[in-house]
């Protein structure tokens, strides 16, 4: 065996690479037959979105992107931030005739973004970049609309990230984010905003619309994650301990852990609002 074998030896992908990955897989593929239906349906399941969407409030975000004014290109460009795999994004843009920017900063989600968008036909019309939610790169006033599905909540300095959304908008320009908020602090989380209210009003963004979508949250998630517990002695037995950290997670979800439920700490909000005229 040469050294050019032996190198490609080396390159050559362990057989723990491919037992994780497989792992992973059936791990994925039992905890998605265990989501209820409102997170089960084909259409939410085909967006492969990270945060929680449910199709009532995929038609609430859309509702609230309509209308937007058309921007520098001649035609309403959204801006998608904490894209992921940019799913959500894409449905949007596509139902409303928008253009697309996405933003994340895992260049593994946009990588898997731009490997989904490449197959379109709309994909001339769409874009995805690396990119820090306080630093997106796009010019002043470029994008019509920015949309934020259970990100931005997660920003390191969310007065940042919320004044480069009004720096990249528009005069009129439209802001639509889902956040998760509480006054008090979840052991072991980030510190969540009690309100993004004053947040937004500082950097110069009118607040239309603060929605609480809590409830509808709260009993999609204790479904997803009871059905986890109940089913855990058998995920256990078919997967071994890989399938240990999500079944803590659903334990600190629902309060079995000797903490308080996260599910009853939080609260859950779509907030609408734009930048002046």
């Amino acid at each position: 065996m040469g050294e050019r074998d032996d190198a490609r030896a080396e390159l050559r992908p362990t057989a723990t690479v491919f037992d994780g990955l497989y792992q992973r897989e059936a791990m994925d593929g039992a905890l998605r037959r265990l989501l209820p239906p409102e997170l089960a349906a084909p259409d939410i399941l085909e967006m492969g979105c990270n945060g929680f969407i449910v199709r009532e409030e995929l038609d609430l975000l859309t509702a609230r992107l309509s209308g937007v004014p058309t921007g520098p290109l001649g035609a309403p460009v959204l801006c998608d931030l904490g894209c992921g795999r940019g799913g959500l994004g894409r449905r949007l843009a596509r139902s409303l005739g928008f253009q697309l920017v996405g933003i994340d900063i895992s260049p593994a989600a946009i990588t898997q973004a731009r490997e989904a968008a490449s197959s379109s036909a709309e994909a001339q019309r769409w874009r995805f970049v690396v990119a820090d939610f306080a630093d997106t790169g796009l010019p002043d006033a470029s994008v019509s609309a920015v949309v934020s599905l259970d990100a931005l909540y997660l920003a390191a300095a969310p007065r940042a990230a919320l004044a480069e959304v009004a720096r990249v908008l528009i005069p009129s320009g439209r802001v639509v984010f889902t956040a998760y908020t509480s006054p008090r602090h979840y052991p072991g989380t980030s510190r969540l905003l009690a309100s993004f209210r004053p947040v937004m009003e500082d950097v110069g963004l009118v607040v239309e619309h603060y929605e609480d979508l809590t409830a509808t949250w709260r009993r999609v998630m204790w479904s997803k994650h009871a059905r986890r517990i109940e089913a855990g002695d058998m995920l256990l037995q078919a997967l071994g301990s890989v399938v240990a950290p999500e079944l803590s997670v659903s334990a600190s979800m629902l309060g079995l852990d000797g903490r308080p439920s996260f599910l009853h700490q939080v609260e859950r909000f779509l907030v609408t609002g734009h930048r002046p005229a």
